[in-house]
């Protein structure tokens, strides 16, 4: 079949541009033509690029990959000859953030502070203290939260563990940390 359009694509890891075609989606078919070592079930989906291989790959994981010569593509053509590849399946990266978005904690929310981490063993909280005088200046958005404006109560590093590559959700009660809270 003749190519109907073409379409460009722009990798971000070796920052060039390609033209592409249906040339590059491989066929439903094509699954009997990749060899995938540790073998897991995958799926080809069609991309921006082509396609993508989807599956149950595990992070931190290395993976042989090899498309036999023969593979059909989506518009009749064939892979020429074989390709291989090794897979390095990464770690998630690490991440945390609170649960709730506000520039503010009402006293009455002290003691539930939702925290969600992926691959965070410990982290490091420190409370400060807006005085009535600068509240204004800081509620605006234009006021950092540092020495100037407010006052440091308490440093702490926590634990957050959890399994490798798995998000969880943690709750910190901030009475535990600020002595003599009123």
């Amino acid at each position: 079949k003749a190519v109907q359009e073409s379409r460009w694509y722009w990798d971000d890891s070796d920052w060039q541009g390609y033209e592409i075609s249906s040339h590059c989606v491989l066929s439903k078919d094509a699954l009997r033509s990749i060899r995938l070592s540790p073998s897991i079930p995958v799926e080809i989906v069609p991309s921006d690029g082509g396609f993508r291989l989807v599956g149950d790959f595990q992070p931190g994981s290395s993976y042989q990959l090899e498309f036999a010569a023969g593979a059909p593509t989506e518009d009749g053509g064939t892979l020429i000859r074989s390709w291989g590849s090794t897979l390095e399946i990464p770690h998630r990266q690490p991440r945390i953030n609170f649960l709730a978005k506000g520039r503010y904690l009402p006293r009455s929310a002290w003691d539930n502070l939702g925290i969600r981490s992926t691959n965070i063993e410990r982290a490091r909280v420190s409370i400060r203290h807006v005085s009535e005088e600068n509240l204004v200046f800081w509620l605006s958005g234009s006021e950092p939260l540092d020495e100037r404006s407010s006052d440091l109560i308490v440093t702490k590093t926590i634990s957050l563990d959890h399994p490798l590559d798995s998000t969880v959700t943690n709750w910190l009660n901030l009475n535990d940390l600020v002595p003599n809270a009123t």
